[in-house]
């Protein structure tokens, strides 16, 4: 008894006719910011599929723009790096890529259009403010020079932002040094009842720890491949992850041993059953699955080439990949960069080059010579990784204090201008 061949439906066939090519030769520029990996993978796909030419920057005049659904005109200039949206493009949501694939046919853009008035009649009011704001400012100036209402008084002090009494960036990749037994306590100021040697357990800070006895990390071939997560969850802003494994990282430098066992690993101060998982399949196999999916996605690989150069971070990296750009020479030829961005794209390859032990130290030993001859008695310490022991250093961090807290005061620029002058 013969057995029926099925036939194939028509939705899946991967053979599209000529005549099927409702796209054909139609630009299409896919901003993919906000639309899952996953969804635009398959836009990408079914456009070549049905004749449509995907473009990779504005240059090559789009005749459409694709935005996610809940895209906002401002938002989608500022991530083109525009000042307004162009007059000559149609400017559609994703919901209308996707009626076109379902639908296979170029559907009307009426009902997919993105709602661009709310950004015309700001920059409308914007221009109607400067137009007549600069005659009122100099009524306004003199009359509050004049009276002062005694309701501003309440309002008359601002707490300044934590970032900027702390001098931390806000969109800075840093995370604390996290102390097994460190209480969290108030960030602000502590009470005079409390004393920082209750809210901090004595040795779990690395600045307390002395760099004249390092020891050796013993579990090097596992926090390698930590670190490389770290790196991989930072370029994608998965914060909270890559908190997780710096943590796991200072437990596995600190102990004595190497891991030889699930058990241990999860017995960490700070380490789950997930993160003990990990930790096993590289003592076990050297090697981790995640790691090397990370590796494989081409998507990454361009983001995390992005936050190599120096001046760029994970947010920057981002832009410039929604933006289209791919490698280096796009950045040169097309991207809007800062100063320090253009020093790091023109040394991208010296900055990544790690340097060998020897030579931080002889760096640190020049810094200290300069600093002695300024201010007696100033401190010069090589921190990062020269102090964790490492053989080798991508950069010299480099602290400078004194002892009585205030001498060193004022050296910054003194320090740099004697340095030049050794140059």
């Amino acid at each position: 008894m013969s057995r029926k061949s099925r036939k194939v439906p028509e939705t899946i066939c991967h053979k599209v006719d000529d005549s099927q090519k409702f796209f054909k030769n139609v630009k299409i520029f896919l901003l993919n910011a906000g639309i899952e990996k996953a969804r635009c993978d398959i836009f990408r796909k079914q456009t070549e599929r049905y004749g449509g030419v995907l473009v990779s920057n504005m240059e090559d005049l789009p005749g459409y723009i694709v935005v996610e659904d809940k895209m906002e005109a401002e938002r989608m200039c500022r991530l083109l790096r525009i000042d307004q949206p162009p007059s000559d493009v149609n400017i559609v949501k994703s919901s209308w890529l996707s009626a076109c694939i379902k639908q296979k046919q170029c559907v009307d853009i009426a009902t997919h259009e993105l709602d661009l008035s709310l950004f015309t009649r700001k920059r409308k009011k914007e221009l109607d403010i400067n137009d007549s704001g600069n005659e009122e400012e100099k009524d306004n100036t003199s009359e509050k020079n004049q009276e002062q209402k005694p309701a501003r008084m309440w309002h008359s002090y601002k707490k300044p932002k934590v970032e900027e009494e702390e001098g931390v960036d806000p969109e800075s990749d840093y995370a604390p040094s996290d102390g097994e037994d460190t209480v969290q306590g108030p960030s602000t100021s502590s009470t005079s009842s409390t004393s920082p040697e209750k809210l901090i357990a004595k040795g779990q800070w690395i600045c307390t720890q002395s760099s004249k006895n390092v020891s050796g990390n013993l579990n090097e071939h596992i926090t390698s491949k930590l670190e490389a997560m770290v790196k991989k969850y930072e370029s994608t802003s998965d914060q909270w992850r890559a908190f997780g494994y710096k943590k796991a990282i200072q437990a596995l430098r600190k102990y004595p041993k190497p891991i030889t066992s699930w058990e241990e690993a999860k017995a960490l101060p700070g380490v789950g059953a997930r993160l003990a998982d990990k930790i096993w399949e590289i003592a076990e196999s050297g090697e981790l699955r995640k790691l090397n999916e990370f590796n494989a996605d081409e998507d990454i690989k361009v983001i995390e080439l992005f936050t190599n150069v120096w001046g760029a971070g994970a947010h920057t990296a981002r832009q410039w990949f929604q933006q289209g750009f791919k490698t280096l020479d796009d950045l040169r030829t097309k991207a809007k960069l800062t100063h320090q961005q253009k020093i790091g794209l023109n040394h991208y390859d010296d900055i990544l080059d790690r340097m060998p032990r020897s030579e931080a130290a002889a760096i640190e030993q020049v810094v200290r010579m300069a600093a002695e001859s300024l201010v007696t008695g100033v401190i010069v310490q090589c921190c990062g990784s020269y102090r964790r022991g490492k053989a080798t250093c991508g950069d010299v961090d480099i602290l400078v204090t004194h002892p009585d807290g205030k001498s060193h005061r004022g050296l910054f620029s003194k320090l740099l201008s004697r340095l030049k002058e050794t140059e």
